[in-house]
């Protein structure tokens, strides 16, 4: 439970806080868990490694706030204004960020498993190598974000904005991408396999080397996507485009590739579904 005079601290906003905490940088441990703050301005608070699992700060604003290390398992922070925010290595596994504004927020190695994110704003932020397996990113704006190594497995993204991210090397093994925007997005070497991808656009992508096997790719669109080297075996890619894409030594075997609109793609060096190489 949280501390009631440090609780009481914190309530007369950043700026006293602050104050507090570098007078006091031998407290190594503050507790503010299940604490509840309405209608608080903590904008560029140093929370650093404070414990505030399970905390209310729904609409809080802490925008600029230093909130490395924290704890913030199972807390509340549904529309709160943490753009530009330092959470680097900070736990939110299981918390509410349902349309949380986190634009250029620093969010590296940041555990995000089984988070609420739906709707929230990540446009250009830092998530790379960031856990977010099991995540509701659904309808979520994650344009020009890096998520360089991420990892995403089971997580919902569909209908969210990914164009120009950077997925490069991230686990999405099992992700649902329905009808997300994935429009100039990096995903080289990503492995996706096993996922809904169906609807989704990757017009533009680069793709090389990644992994799609037994994906749902139905409707997807891939005009104009790298596809070199990618691993597309089982894939169901019925009724999807491919038109102009490159997909040089790309792997199809066992692809179901009926009614698919491939004119001008590059298929050379291609396994072809019957497992013939395309020359």
């Amino acid at each position: 439970m949280a501390n009631k005079r440090l609780f009481a601290i914190l309530q007369q906003g950043a700026t006293v806080w602050n104050t507090w905490r570098a007078e006091n940088s031998h407290i190594a441990y503050i507790d503010m868990s299940e604490a509840k703050f309405f209608n608080v301005d903590f904008g560029g608070a140093r929370l650093s490694g404070v414990n505030l699992h399970k905390a209310f700060l729904g609409e809080a604003n802490l925008k600029m706030a230093i909130l490395s290390m924290a704890n913030l398992s199972g807390a509340n922070l549904s529309a709160a204004n943490l753009s530009t925010s330092n959470l680097i290595g900070a736990n939110l596994s299981e918390a509410n960020l349902s349309r949380a504004n986190l634009l250029r927020a620093n969010m590296g190695s940041t555990i995000l498993s089984g988070a609420n994110l739906s709707g929230a704003n990540l446009g250009q932020a830092n998530l790379n190598e960031a856990y977010l397996s099991m995540a509701n990113i659904s309808d979520a704006d994650l344009t020009e974000a890096s998520l360089n190594g991420a990892f995403l497995s089971a997580s919902i993204l569909s209908r969210a904005n990914l164009t120009r991210a950077n997925l490069n090397n991230a686990d999405l093994i099992k992700v649902d991408l329905t009808n997300a925007n994935l429009c100039e997005a990096k995903l080289v070497k990503a492995n996706l396999s096993g996922g809904n991808l169906a609807g989704a656009d990757f017009s533009g992508a680069d793709l090389s080397g990644a992994d799609l096997s037994n994906t749902d790719l139905t409707k997807t669109n891939f005009n104009n996507a790298n596809l070199s080297n990618a691993n597309l075996s089982k894939a169901d890619l019925s009724f999807g485009s491919l038109t102009r894409a490159n997909l040089t030594r790309a792997n199809l075997k066992d692809a179901n590739f009926l009614t698919v609109y491939s004119s001008g793609a590059n298929f050379e060096g291609t396994i072809m579904p019957d497992g013939r190489v395309h020359t």
